[in-house]
């Protein structure tokens, strides 16, 4: 690809995955999903509320990234992969780029599995560290 066309691309890529990702960004649904989600407990002193943030919401917080980071991650590997696709069925018998586009999948479907790994040990530590879980370590 030459510069400015592969420019194009990943401007392409960026606001696709922008404009995919808006709907979690602005929470459309109406429940509140905002990445920090601090207690209010009420000032009996001032009458005013005030919100307390503690051990639990940075662990809940580091949830939250993940989970927003694998919600990223998914569509750019589906495009990367089908890059691949096309790279390889484009290659006309040429083994050179028919290595480099299975050097492509090979690499995105390790990195996808590292991915939901990396999430599942994430998902394992933070919901034995919160104390909503009944099988918490903080209790």
């Amino acid at each position: 690809m030459r510069p400015l066309s592969q420019m194009i691309a990943v401007t392409a890529l960026l606001l696709f995955l922008l404009v995919s990702a808006a709907p979690t960004l602005v929470s459309a649904d109406g429940d509140d999903k905002s990445l920090v989600q601090c207690s209010q407990e009420l000032d009996r002193r001032t009458g005013e509320f005030v919100e307390e943030c503690d051990f639990d919401e940075l662990v809940a917080l580091i949830r939250r990234v993940i989970n927003y980071l694998i919600i990223i991650a998914v569509p750019v590997s589906a495009a990367v992969f089908a890059y691949a696709g096309i790279k390889y069925m484009t290659a006309a018998g040429d083994t050179g780029k028919m290595a480099e586009a299975r050097r492509i999948f090979t690499k995105v479907i390790l990195g996808f599995v590292v991915m939901l790994s990396a999430w599942l040990v994430v998902f394992a530590i933070t919901s034995a560290l919160l104390e909503d879980s009944s099988y918490s370590l903080l209790k």
